[in-house]
């Protein structure tokens, strides 16, 4: 029996940006450009939403060396979220939008790269995947930016599941916000592209400076280094964003503006520089900062000189002709000597450039995705083939997590019943899902049967699934983070929502049971996390973390069969002292009852009479299962 299986672990990156993409090309870009290299599928989402007489809203996108470029458009005034943030129903509208169009695109498996706090109510309906908060400045320090970015900032970090910083100041500042340390990976060099700067004879002095001339720009000791050198010419490259700066740089006459110029421009307009600079003021920003520039001057050879930024100063300890001063006298002195050594320092860094490259960066980065930890998820079957191969299928198509081990316990099916799924796991397990299948010399009942999965799980968390499930996308990234962002902690056992089971986790589905995955995927897929503490789960599917099977131990193999000893789990986790919750943006469908209905109706009665004896002996008078009351039991 064959089903159709999506590439779902062949992901996709969304890289929500900063900057728009043909604004400027820095760390946001060369790294998407990098993971389409490798293979990656890649989006990056523009962060100015345009406005369009169109009251319907729509994405557009283009290819930009293999990159995905996507421009939102809607019915409201253009909005840049790089320097505001969207309103919580902005946030939905703007979801839903991307996420139809990944899914027109075909892109059903994606990791979640945010590079600016302003994207938090677009990111925060995206729990169902991994998301990265790529930090890459102090954003309290820029002057025109929307306060709530501020306070956002701190809830995305909380939020996403890496965090990568492109600076140790920024580490540090993460690291004091967020209990995991986050990961440094500095910005890197486009060497191929800078390093074509040829390195002819230079008569005229000319010392530059490339980038936003904005309000980190030391304009004064420009100006001052002009007065100082009056033989040198200073160029200056980019957009000035203040009056204030163009006044204080106009009052010299060695002083040159040449506006912003294309990416594609730069190696051959810097050809002429004796040197390039860094002229930034030190604050809260730039103590920050890592200076995509110092890598790209480098590349092409540059001498640089810079103030005190302690990632320029740490670079300075790895590479000679990278200069650190603090007074417009100190960088002058640097200028002199670059002018009697031209090119001195030129193979020294460029190999330091090309020792940083964007291409290791992005490869720094991959293993942060991959470095995830292991689940477990162990599958008992009892016959029923088509059930486990259907339920088997989904975990592949919908899981979206590439460190799983999938342990498959026969509790001694008929053997075509065990080689049909034996073949179908051998044909259609991923390589990236580890997997084996455990087959009993006889019928141990769920506990016994569990118990043989469990005992060979090596996963930090644990997945009883039954096989006559289905789950749904987004269920283990959203599931793990109840146990790491819920306010119930410390959670020992998460069940998800269903539309079959006898308690508290059952979902009215309106259409019935044949159109589930219509009606179940439009209403959890943007849902925020959400759930209740319950006293008991149904074990249909249930997750742990690996300490609470250890501290508790497996199901109790008394119950035979099965009946209670889902219960009695939930009394032995609750005496050890954790919470058992219902999450209820997690789904997963359940047939019920598959492998119990082919036992004769009194077989089951005699069943459940006597573990029930069992159960009250240990634990007092069991009490009913019931449903729910809340509103997110009717879809």
């Amino acid at each position: 029996m064959q089903i159709p299986i999506k590439t779902s672990l062949l992901k996709s990156i969304v890289y929500f940006g900063p900057v728009d993409w043909d604004f400027r090309y820095q760390r946001p870009q060369q790294l998407t450009s990098q993971f389409s290299k490798r293979g990656w599928r890649t989006f990056y989402i523009n962060p100015t939403i345009q406005f369009s007489t169109n009251p319907n809203p729509f994405v557009k996108s283009e290819n930009q060396n293999g990159v995905e470029v996507c421009t939102l458009f809607w019915n409201n005034p253009s909005q840049y979220i790089g320097t505001s943030a969207l309103k919580s129903e902005e946030g939905s509208l703007a979801a839903r939008l991307i996420e139809d169009f990944l899914y027109w695109r075909k892109s059903y498996s994606n990791v979640i790269v945010v590079g600016q706090p302003g994207w938090f109510e677009v990111a925060s309906r995206y729990v169902g995947n991994q998301i990265i908060f790529d930090c890459m400045d102090r954003h309290e320090g820029f002057a025109q930016i929307d306060t709530r970015i501020n306070a956002l900032e701190k809830e995305l970090i909380g939020l996403a599941d890496k965090v990568i910083t492109s600076s140790i100041a920024l580490q540090d500042y993460i690291g004091s916000v967020r209990q995991s340390s986050p990961t440094l990976i500095r910005n890197g060099a486009d060497f191929d592209h800078f390093s074509q700067a040829s390195s002819e004879s230079k008569p005229l002095p000319v010392f530059g400076y490339f980038g936003a001339v904005a309000e980190w720009f030391d304009a004064q000791l420009i100006a001052d280094l002009a007065n100082l050198n009056p033989t040198v010419l200073f160029e200056i490259v980019g957009t000035v964003t203040s009056d204030e700066i163009k006044r204080i740089l106009l009052s010299q006459p060695n002083i040159t503006f040449l506006g912003e110029k294309a990416y594609d421009e730069l190696p051959k307009l810097v050809e002429r520089w004796h040197g390039a600079l860094l002229p930034f003021l030190i604050n809260d920003l730039t103590l920050a900062t890592n200076p995509v520039k110092m890598y790209e001057y480098a590349s092409a050879g540059l001498q640089i000189i810079s103030t005190p930024m302690p990632e320029v100063v740490s670079a300075q300890k790895e590479c000679s002709g990278i200069y650190v001063a603090s007074s417009a006298e100190e960088f002058n002195n640097y200028i002199n000597e670059i002018i009697q050594n031209n090119n001195g320092q030129k193979l020294a860094l460029q190999k330091w450039a090309r020792s940083n490259s964007w291409a290791q960066r992005a490869i720094d980065f991959e293993n942060v995705i991959y470095d995830l930890e292991r689940v477990s998820i162990i599958v008992l079957m009892w016959n029923n083939a088509a059930l486990t191969i259907k339920c088997l299928a989904s975990i592949v198509n919908n899981s979206d997590y590439s460190n799983l081990e999938v342990i498959v316990v026969d509790n001694h099916s008929i053997i075509m019943e065990s080689e049909l799924v034996q073949e179908w796991l051998r044909l259609n397990m991923p390589d990236q899902i580890g997997y084996r299948f455990v087959r009993n010399e006889q019928n141990l009942g769920f506990a016994a049967g569990n118990n043989v999965g469990l005992a060979q799980a090596s996963g930090k968390y644990l997945v009883l699934l039954n096989n006559d499930t289905e789950v749904t996308p987004g269920w283990i990234w959203r599931s793990l983070k109840h146990f790491k962002q819920s306010k119930h902690a410390p959670i020992g056992l998460l069940g998800p929502s269903t539309d079959n089971c006898g308690n508290e986790a059952r979902v009215v589905l309106q259409r019935g049971d044949s159109y589930w995955g219509q009606e179940v995927l439009t209403k959890f897929g943007h849902r925020a996390l959400k759930s209740f503490q319950n006293s008991t789960l149904a074990f249909f599917c249930v997750m742990m973390p690996r300490e609470v099977y250890e501290m508790v131990g497996g199901l109790d193999e008394s119950y035979g069969r099965g009946y209670f000893e889902d219960d009695d789990y939930c009394r032995r986790v609750e005496s050890a002292g954790f919470n058992i919750v219902i999450a209820r943006d997690v789904f997963v469908h359940h047939e019920m009852g598959a492998s119990f209905n082919k036992l004769p109706s009194e077989e089951q009665i005699a069943q459940f009479e006597k573990n029930k004896l069992i159960y009250e002996a240990r634990w007092g008078k069991w009490v009913p299962h019931s449903y729910a009351t809340d509103a997110d039991q009717y879809l």
